[in-house]
């Protein structure tokens, strides 16, 4: 799984903070000159991995508009100039307003359709490489005339107004009806479950950016962790990244106030994280059967693998107890932890399953999108996947 960082500071700022912490997966919007510049730049170094996104999304919260030709024009200086791999997410067109409150109105859903293909048609027909989008509550008929088009589709999950549940529950929908012949990138989401439980072929997100306010973000051989500025500077729980060093003192040291220069340090380290993150996730994902081809086993850190292996032997020890609390009781671990690790394991054991034949995908995707943990079901009811359905 390809983990980018979206956004960008100026030209020689971003390019440093991406070699120093090894971060080459880097999406940049056409909706902002700063970051036209950082494509400009970053897509003539063969060593980099790119998306161009229009900025529709941006653009749409501002209640501002863009340019479909001028769109077309900078995708085409990007494709002239280029010498690394980069990738076009098409002119979109996004759902509801400030006016109704951001939710969609069911009769303007297809007008925004029908325009949303009318602009990756006409990028498409200028020799521009895009990536359509489709968008929670749109028909997924839509979906389908994508994935006959193409074989990279971009898949927007309502940002407002709709809860976690029915998001997760929309991407299992949307993974039942393409498979895994589609290559699906995920707009902006870093949820851990969700990165967890869909195999995305890449996923971008902008939560770097919140260094520069004094967010701490790091990862601790599992997960990305974002700690506040209140969060680091009081509390008393130990915060580790994956090679041990100590994240919550590291970033008593090397807080920079703003105004006094910016979090150079915090948005480097937080590019750190995605680029640890993306080795995890791709550990995890060739575990199951999923090849994604973007990490050899070396780059992996002991504590991330050390985290997949204690998961496996978590979720044994709980089918021959039939119960978590057991085994929580008997490691002296967190429940919160025991949690994660049978989540983890029990998704695992259903996609090897799915990849050896022996479950059908409505079956899988529906389990990845109800089956989050609930404390008040048994483990055997809830967790052993029946293999037979």
């Amino acid at each position: 799984m390809f983990v980018y960082s979206a956004g960008s500071q100026s030209v020689k700022r971003t390019v440093q903070m991406a070699d120093e912490s090894g971060q080459n997966n880097l999406l940049f919007t056409f909706a902002d000159k700063q970051a036209q510049q950082c494509a400009r730049h970053f897509c003539a170094q063969p060593q980099r991995n790119l998306i161009i996104d229009s900025g529709a999304y941006s653009t749409w919260s501002r209640e501002e508009e863009i340019d479909l030709d001028e769109y077309i024009r900078f995708c085409g200086e990007i494709l002239a100039i280029k010498k690394c791999n980069v990738e076009f997410i098409s002119l979109d067109v996004s759902l509801g307003s400030k006016e109704d409150g951001f939710v969609p109105d069911e009769y303007k859903v297809e007008e925004a359709c029908e325009k949303g293909w009318s602009n990756y048609t006409k990028l498409r027909a200028a020799g521009i490489p895009v990536i359509p989008v489709f968008h929670q509550f749109e028909d997924f008929d839509w979906l389908h005339r994508m994935a006959k088009d193409t074989k990279y589709i971009s898949v927007s999950p309502r940002k407002r107004v709709v809860s976690q549940d029915l998001k997760i529950e929309w991407l299992g929908k949307v993974f039942s009806e393409v498979g895994l012949d589609v290559k699906i990138h995920g707009l902006g989401i870093s949820s851990s479950e969700t990165l967890e439980s869909f195999p995305f072929y890449s996923v971008d997100s902008s939560t770097w950016l919140e260094s520069s306010k004094g967010t701490f973000r790091y990862f601790d051989g599992r997960q990305a962790v974002c700690l506040s500025s209140d969060e680091w500077r009081t509390t008393s729980e130990e915060h580790r990244w994956d090679d041990g060093t100590d994240a919550v003192a590291e970033a008593r040291e090397t807080y920079v106030p703003q105004g006094q220069g910016g979090n150079y340090h915090f948005m480097k380290r937080a590019l750190e994280a995605d680029v640890r993150l993306q080795r995890f996730l791709s550990a995890l994902w060739d575990e199951r059967g999923i090849r994604s081809g973007t990490t050899s086993p070396d780059e992996i850190s002991d504590e991330a693998n050390y985290h997949l292996s204690l998961s496996a032997d978590i979720y044994k020890e709980a089918k021959a107890a039939g119960g978590w609390r057991a085994v929580a009781a008997r490691r002296g671990l967190d429940p919160s932890y025991v949690q994660w690790a049978i989540n983890l394991a029990t998704q695992t054991a259903q996609w090897r399953a799915y990849r050896g034949g022996e479950t059908q995908p409505e079956w899988l995707f529906d389990q990845l999108g109800w089956g989050r943990w609930n404390g008040q079901k048994s483990f055997r009811e809830y967790y052993t996947p029946n293999l037979a359905r």
